[in-house]
């Protein structure tokens, strides 16, 4: 390898065939037109590599978690807050779940996007990974994350309203289960697809 860079890098004049040195001088490595070298051989610390790749996947893994359960914890958060009954927001309307979504959002991106880019979602992920924009090797990561994370934060939000939901009358299953998932309020499929695709989109 250093007779490939030597002869790479100064040319195809004969004068400058690289020769070992005798060990007169034990500095000297190799010999380059009378001249003598010094070239010092660093083979790769691969445990090193190893290392620090571990502990960029382990980031990225809490960072994702970490973020998604609190994007989680904040969005069903305040929709449980609105459409349950007996909550201090109960029937304050779709501002205050807009607004709880976005702070829910934006709060633990600011936090974490240096550690991990603030993904929260693996949709996002696996485009990045598409456009190679994030490593294959660190996609299952991000997916683990963010399941794990946002399992987390439904957990949360549902011990922090168990009560809430225990009181809900009956028939109002529609209102607990649209704490977390989206239902339609006229049920038509295609319509329903349409609207998710561009909304997903936008």
């Amino acid at each position: 390898v250093i007779y490939y860079l030597l002869r790479r890098y100064s040319g195809n004049n004969s004068n400058y065939e690289p020769k070992l040195c005798g060990g007169d001088n034990p500095e000297c490595n190799f010999i380059i037109d009378n001249i003598c070298v010094n070239v010092e051989v660093k083979t790769p610390n691969y445990s090193k590599r190893i290392v620090q790749e571990q502990a960029e996947s382990l980031k990225i893994f809490l960072a994702e978690t970490l973020g998604t359960m609190i994007l989680i914890l904040l969005g069903d958060g305040v929709v449980a807050n609105v459409v349950l009954k007996k909550t201090k927001g109960n029937n304050s309307g779709w501002i205050v779940i807009t607004m709880g979504w976005a702070f829910g959002t934006f709060v633990p991106a600011l936090m974490l996007s240096k550690y991990s880019g603030s993904h929260f979602n693996p949709a996002l992920s696996l485009a990045l990974a598409c456009t190679k924009k994030i490593k294959w090797i660190n996609l299952p990561f991000y997916f683990l994350g963010e399941f794990f994370g946002a399992f987390l934060g439904a957990c949360l939000v549902f011990l922090f309203y168990y009560d809430h939901f225990n009181d809900s009358e009956e028939g109002e299953e529609e209102a607990k289960l649209s704490v977390f998932s989206t239902i339609p309020a006229i049920k038509n499929k295609i319509v329903n697809f349409f609207s998710e695709v561009v909304a997903t989109f936008v």
